[in-house]
C-alpha cells in the first residue's frame, strides 16, 4: 500500500493534465501509461453526448464529450471502464451542485442493457470509475455503488480542491486505486478499487479521534 505522505507530496505538484497523468497516475499510483504521454486524448477514446444519449451534456462538460481511457493492460481487456470528465463550471465542486446529474446521464449511456447495439461497448455499473475535474485544480473521483432493492444507484465521491484538504483522500481513498500487481485477477482488482469508496475506514478513524478527544 502506498504511503499517504507520498501521495500528499505528489498532489502538491499536480496542477495540470500532464502532471496529473505522469506524477499521480503513473509515478504514484503505478498506472501503466507510457512516459511520453501527457494528454488524455493520446490514450483515450472520445464519447459525444449523442453517442451517450445524454442530452444537455455539452452545457456542463468541456466540448460536450467525455474521455474513455483505453485498456492499459497488454493483450486483454481490463474489467474497469475509466472515464474522464472535464467540467466547465467550478460550482459542481465548490457548491456540490451539478455533478450528479451529468454523471447519471453518462452512466445510462454506458451500462449494459437488455436491448443495445451489438458493436457498442458497455460495462456493469459497479465497474465504472469516473474522474471529474475543473481546470485540473478541483478533483472528484466518482463511483456508483450497487443500489438497495430497486432504488437508484447511490453516487459516492472523494476528492480535493484548493479549498478542500487532500488528507482524507491521501489516507483512505487514493491508496486503493494503485494499479494491481496481478491485473489479471479481476475479482481482486474490482474489490480493491471499489474499496477506495468505502467509508468504513474513515468512519472508524473519526470515532477513534472523537473518543480520544472525549477522554
Amino acid at each position: 500500500m502506498i504511503e499517504s505522505k507520498k501521495i500528499e507530496a505528489c498532489l502538491q505538484v499536480v496542477r495540470n493534465q500532464p502532471s496529473f497523468i505522469q506524477d499521480l497516475l503513473v509515478g504514484t499510483l503505478g498506472w501503466p501509461v507510457k512516459d511520453n504521454i501527457d494528454k488524455f486524448e493520446d490514450i483515450s477514446f472520445a464519447w459525444t453526448a449523442s453517442e451517450l444519449n445524454a442530452e444537455g451534456l455539452e452545457k456542463k462538460i468541456v466540448d460536450g464529450q467525455i474521455w474513455q481511457i483505453q485498456s492499459l493492460g497488454e493483450n486483454w481487456e481490463q474489467p474497469w471502464g475509466i472515464f474522464l470528465l472535464e467540467f466547465k463550471n467550478v460550482d459542481a465542486f465548490v457548491k456540490g451542485r451539478g455533478l450528479t446529474g451529468p454523471l447519471r446521464k453518462v452512466l445510462r449511456g454506458l451500462v449494459r442493457k437488455k436491448r443495445q447495439q451489438a458493436n457498442r461497448p458497455t460495462w456493469d455499473r459497479q465497474n465504472l470509475l469516473f474522474i471529474c475535474t475543473h481546470n485540473y485544480e478541483h478533483y472528484r473521483f466518482a463511483y456508483f455503488k450497487m443500489p438497495k432493492e430497486a432504488k437508484l444507484a447511490p453516487l459516492t465521491t472523494f476528492g480535493w480542491s484548493p479549498d478542500i484538504p487532500c488528507r482524507t483522500a491521501c489516507e483512505f481513498n487514493l491508496p486503493s486505486l494503485e494499479w494491481p500487481e496481478d491485473s489479471r485477477d479481476v475479482t481482486m482488482w474490482v474489490n480493491k478499487w471499489q474499496g477506495s469508496f468505502d467509508k468504513e475506514a474513515l468512519t472508524k478513524e473519526f470515532f477513534k479521534i472523537f473518543a480520544e478527544l472525549y477522554q
